[in-house]
């Protein structure tokens, strides 16, 4: 079927044209052709996206962890006779800063276990052979990391530094004073 439509008196109104050689040199006279709307976000791009969030989550919570029990393991020492509660929130302060340190190495982790995954699997060459770019399919994992950059950012710039004040007067104050 053409997505074109011409003026046909002698049938009376509008009828699609068949796509050959009219259609070269001639626009559509109808206003009623409206061309189809593209999706912004494809089913690829929610596929790729699917892909990158467990490794994002799971190299996040892992790499927070480690670096969180070496801060306790560190400081431990010193912290005989102390609530659980107070180590807790000591912990919870050293959190921000952990994260913009933790989120460069998650973003890494998350590119290379999915896209990994995909090329092992054999669905990056599906995917080129259908006429998609690894450029295209790329897309969401450099908006992913782009929004995680920003969300470091923001952690780095207004959030750890106050962070890592509380955490230092909660430490020399209150758990080893």
């Amino acid at each position: 079927s053409c997505s074109r439509w011409r003026k046909n008196e002698a049938a009376g109104g509008l009828w699609p044209v068949a796509c050959g050689y009219w259609d070269l040199f001639h626009e559509p006279q109808s206003t009623h052709y409206k061309p189809r709307r593209r999706r912004t976000v494809t089913r690829l791009s929610r596929y790729v996206t699917a892909e990158l969030i467990p490794p994002l989550l799971a190299g996040t919570l892992l790499f927070t962890a480690i670096l969180s029990f070496g801060y306790f393991f560190i400081s431990s020492q010193w912290l005989s006779g102390v609530p659980v509660g107070l180590i807790g929130r000591w912990i919870g302060y050293q959190v921000p800063d952990t994260l913009v340190k933790v989120f460069p190495m998650a973003v890494v982790l998350m590119t290379v276990v999915a896209f990994g995954r995909m090329s092992t699997e054999r669905e990056l060459v599906a995917v080129q052979s259908g006429g998609v770019g690894l450029g295209r399919v790329a897309r969401p994992a450099l908006l992913l990391g782009l929004l995680i950059a920003a969300l470091s950012a923001f952690l780095s710039l207004w959030i750890a530094p106050k962070a890592n004040v509380e955490t230092r007067g909660l430490y020399w104050d209150v758990l080893t004073g």
